[in-house]
């Protein structure tokens, strides 16, 4: 094998390795109602949608779903509308941790670093060239983002895991 096919090689097993780390970082912090943002891409979280009961108005039933918010950045640098009922100020956040990707994927941090800096740097320069994006996030689901909007396409088991834990609140 040419060393050329094989660095390269190397080095796409790398990134994988990493993103895929992310994505278990992502999805950990997710099912711990934690709003996870990954920067210069945007944010994950669960929103709790609460639905009246009809014969019992001090009582609701309350709903999650997982959304994904573009970053303002991004938005505002490629004019990508976003939705404003996804505008809310999430609490408790966290933002993806360098070093505890590091140690989930047995990898350096700088390396960890690096790949991140390329994933947005990807990001910016298709939305910059016009061309679509899809950013896949392992277990989590695929973002895609085209000239002006953007969708995150969350994998179905794992939405069902997080929107199955429906529940009764008193209403104060």
């Amino acid at each position: 094998m040419h060393i050329y096919i094989c660095i390269t090689l190397y080095i796409c097993i790398y990134a994988v390795t990493i993103w895929k780390a992310v994505g278990k970082f992502i999805r950990y912090y997710l099912q711990q109602d934690k709003h996870v943002i990954l920067p210069n891409i945007g944010k994950f979280y669960v929103q709790e949608i609460k639905i009246p009961i009809a014969h019992n108005p001090s009582r609701c039933v309350c709903r999650k779903r997982l959304v994904f918010q573009i970053s303002s950045q991004l938005a505002i640098n490629f004019r990508i509308k976003f939705s404003t009922d996804q505008i809310e100020n999430p609490n408790p956040q966290i933002t993806v941790n360098r070093s505890t990707i590091a140690c989930l994927c047995h990898k350096p941090r700088f390396k960890v670093d690096l790949c991140l800096r390329e994933v947005a740097a990807f990001v910016y320069d298709r939305l910059a060239t016009k061309l679509l994006v899809q950013l896949p996030f392992s277990g989590i689901g695929v973002l895609i983002i085209t000239e002006e909007t953007y969708r995150m396409l969350f994998d179905d088991r794992f939405a069902t895991k997080i929107q199955e834990t429906d529940y009764i609140k008193e209403i104060s």
